[in-house]
């Protein structure tokens, strides 16, 4: 029992009870950011698409709500462990820190991979059917923004598992 006590001392004392909470709480307003993100865009794809009422709208706006269907399933998927309470015990924090990471490491890859498709098949539809100096300059700057997005949030990932196998070998040694 004395043990026990221990354990929670600790949890409470270096913050870590915050420190998920906090957690989860980034997790479901990144979450949310994300939904109203993809609402926007869709809805912005589909009044191009029924206001223009071109072939190339159609066929874009239905692509973007593919994409971002997909995008937003992934991303989902992939909080999963930090959008609900887990069950696991607090001894196995580490562990779940690590797969956090891994799986939010792989979310920027996917996204990554996700992004190119759509640049590509913008591109595609502005080269065959739309204003090509206005498409090319609007794709430029959304890949800016997502490169930039993509450098910031995998160093801050990379910064975290780094920080966590430190601790880990602390712990091990």
């Amino acid at each position: 029992m004395n043990d026990w006590n221990e354990l929670q001392a600790a949890w409470r004392a270096d913050g870590l009870a915050g420190r998920v909470r906090g957690f989860r709480r980034g997790a479901w307003l990144a979450t949310i950011a994300e939904v109203v993100f993809a609402l926007v865009s869709i809805s912005g794809a589909v009044f191009l698409a029924v206001r223009g009422g071109e072939r190339w709208t159609q066929i874009w706006a239905v692509l973007i709500v593919v994409l971002f269907s997909v995008a937003l399933g992934y991303a989902l998927w992939s909080r999963r462990d930090a959008l609900w309470p887990s069950s696991a015990a607090p001894l196995d924090f580490l562990a779940e820190a690590e797969l956090r990471c891994r799986r939010r490491l792989e979310l920027l890859r996917f996204m990554l991979r996700l992004g190119v498709a759509e640049a590509v098949i913008s591109l595609l539809l502005f080269w065959f059917a739309g204003p090509v100096l206005l498409g090319f300059s609007l794709l430029a700057l959304v890949c800016a923004a997502g490169y930039f997005w993509f450098r910031i949030a995998r160093a801050r990932a990379l910064r975290e598992f780094e920080a966590i196998g430190r601790l880990r070998k602390e712990l091990e040694g």
